[in-house]
Order: structure tokens, then C-alpha cells, then sequence
């Protein structure tokens, strides 16, 4: 779930998934009123250690959007980076 706060004059969100009891918190800004917006994000893993990402989402169209999601490493070198293009069902 994301959205915009219109208090902060950020976006903010928070991302769960099915392989995890950890809810990750997303803050982030944009640049072009929304179309792509930039998050530093965290969670605490399973070994009680917070992960960071950096996720970029960007609006292709209202059925489209895409999700880049980059890891850092311990060392804060660039881990791997998952892409994933959401579609909306009709």
C-alpha cells in the first residue's frame, strides 16, 4: 500500500508478502508529480538485522506499473535488483 501524506509531503508506504511476517516501511519522493517515485525502504529479516532497499516505482499507464527493487549489502555496495511489472485484471 502507498500513498501520498500530505502532512510530510512525501509518499509513504509499507509492503508485505506471503514469505514474511516482516512489514517493510517505504518513504520516498518524486520528482514528476507521481509518476516515478524514488523509496528508501527497510525491514527487519529473520535474524533480527534491518535490510535496506532502494525501490523505484514508475506508472506506465492506469493498468501498468513497475517495481525495481534494489538491495544494499552489508558492505552498502548495490545487491541485486528485482523488476516486477504489475497488470491490473479486467
Amino acid at each position: 500500500m502507498v500513498g501520498y501524506n500530505n502532512a510530510s509531503e512525501r509518499y509513504e508506504g509499507i509492503w508485505t508478502y506471503t514469505m514474511s511476517t516482516a512489514i517493510m516501511t517505504l518513504n520516498g519522493t518524486s520528482a514528476d508529480g507521481g509518476k516515478t517515485v524514488s523509496f528508501a525502504a527497510s525491514f527487519d529479516n529473520e535474524g533480527k538485522v534491518k535490510e535496506k532497499l532502494n525501490i523505484v516505482m514508475r506508472q506506465i499507464d492506469h493498468d501498468h506499473f513497475v517495481a525495481d527493487l534494489r538491495g544494499t549489502m552489508p558492505d552498502g555496495k548495490l545487491g541485486p535488483r528485482l523488476e516486477t511489472t504489475y497488470t491490473r485484471k479486467k
